[in-house]
């Protein structure tokens, strides 16, 4: 059968007209599929993990009404030798970004942690550059190896971070008690957070605006809470208050050990024991911290050494364990260790 002339007219307009509506339709869902990030659709929640409550606060304020942060490793204490389970890993392969303190602070977790998700779905802390790094320290009462390169750059025991690697053993990784780098480190993440979901830019400026200036309040603040604690002296049973201890102008002469919980060696015993004999007469050192907030206990070696060389023990939780989680938890640690430092030196510990 034949078609007359303006019948097959007819059908060409006809079928131009489906082909084009066709094209329209797909061009337009192919718009919407490429203005969706693959990693993390606006159409959901931002998936953002992290692995210690201090930066969890500084997360939190970040990202206040956009999404709530993933605490890893939640209540199991220090993530310093802290190894990381199946159910950990889970979480961090689901997570569109992971931000952690570096292998310095969680060198347990280092491995299992890059193996499971991509490097640009992780963020340590420990590169951002213009943060304020010290090696660890050594010699007298500190019994640590260190690294001699370190040392051998930092001008008065500081140095800035300029992007160069440094082997996790030479840094001292409690950078984050420092409050002007947890200002950095907020301007980081904030930066990250933004180049992922830039449909919430606006919010994250804001709420690193209002960060910002909370934590510059938070500085002068414990400034004038630890005034009475300027020169004065301490030990502690593991060398965690460095960047603590340099902003607000006490000292930590020595430790226990290299690591919480770990014995020291008979030899640093030994030195400790003649450093806390000349105490007895001077009584330059006026506490002895450790970590036992969460059970009130400190070790039997500590008790026993301040029973013989009459040093008082304070305790002193730097991680704030028992603080709920929060958008100012950080600003609840360091006060907290603020309370704790001024409380030892004043004997109300």
């Amino acid at each position: 059968m034949f078609l007359s002339l303006s019948d097959r007219i007819q059908s060409f307009f006809k079928n131009e007209i489906l082909v084009t509506c066709l094209a329209c339709i797909i061009l337009s869902a192919s718009i919407v599929f490429a203005n969706q990030s693959p990693s993390a659709p606006p159409s959901r929640e931002p998936a953002i993990v992290v692995t210690i409550k201090p930066i969890y606060g500084l997360v939190a304020a970040l990202t206040n009404g956009i999404a709530t942060p993933t605490l890893l490793c939640e209540g199991r204490g220090s993530t310093h030798t802290l190894s990381l389970v199946p159910s950990d890993i889970k979480t961090l392969s689901a997570a569109d970004l992971v931000i952690w303190v570096g292998e310095s602070y969680e060198m347990m977790m280092a491995k299992p942690l890059m193996k499971a998700i991509k490097g640009d779905q992780l963020l340590g802390l420990e590169q951002i550059k213009g943060i304020t790094l010290y090696p660890q320290r050594t010699g007298g009462l500190f019994p640590g190896q260190g690294c001699q390169h370190c040392c051998d750059h930092a001008h008065e025991h500081n140095h800035k971070h300029d992007g160069h690697h440094h082997e996790h053993s030479s840094i001292d990784g409690h950078f984050w008690l420092d409050i002007e780098n947890a200002k950095i480190c907020a301007r980081a993440i904030a930066a990250v957070l933004i180049q992922k979901w830039p449909h919430h830019k606006d919010v994250i400026a804001a709420n690193l605006a209002t960060l910002e200036s909370d934590l510059t309040a938070l500085k002068v603040e414990l400034g004038l809470q630890l005034t009475s604690a300027q020169g004065k002296i301490a030990l502690i049973d593991h060398d965690s208050l460095q960047y603590f201890e340099k902003q607000f102008g006490f000292m930590i002469k020595g430790v226990l050990s290299d690591e919480h919980g770990m014995a020291p060696s008979t030899k640093h015993l030994e030195k400790l024991k003649g450093e806390l004999a000349v105490n007895l007469n001077e009584g330059l050192i006026k506490v002895f911290f450790y970590e036992g907030v969460t059970d009130g206990k400190a070790s039997s070696l500590l008790t026993n050494l301040a029973a013989a060389y009459s040093i008082r023990l304070a305790p002193l939780d730097y991680v704030s364990d028992q603080l709920p989680k929060s958008a100012d938890v950080y600003q609840l640690c360091l006060r907290a260790i603020a309370a704790q430092v001024k409380a030892g030196f004043e004997g109300m510990a």
